[in-house]
């Protein structure tokens, strides 16, 4: 009777020292999970960001674009009259 007390004894003591051996790994492997969701999030901000650079980069390209940005710069060909429009609100005549 002692002896099957003991054993149990034994029996649970083995089955706590498993499980506590799992705990560590497990905990590591949850943060490793939580660490891999961040790192994918921060790649697709990032691949979306390299999309819309690689945009803007395609239309610096074109003499079109660059002149739209220069002429919001204020800038006027050769031989232009500039034009001044006063009175607008603020932050419409910046350039961007």
């Amino acid at each position: 009777m002692r002896s099957l007390r003991v054993g149990r004894l034994a029996a649970i003591l083995v089955f706590v020292i498993v499980a506590a051996l799992y705990v560590a790994p497990v905990q590591k492997y949850l943060s490793v999970e939580r660490q891999l969701a961040q790192e994918q999030a921060a790649y697709k901000q990032a691949a979306a960001r390299k999309a819309e650079l690689d945009r803007q980069h395609a239309l610096l390209q074109t003499d079109a674009e660059v002149e739209i940005l220069a002429r919001q710069c204020g800038w006027i060909y050769p031989g232009e009259k500039p034009l001044v429009v006063q009175g607008l609100p603020a932050g419409q005549a910046d350039c961007r």
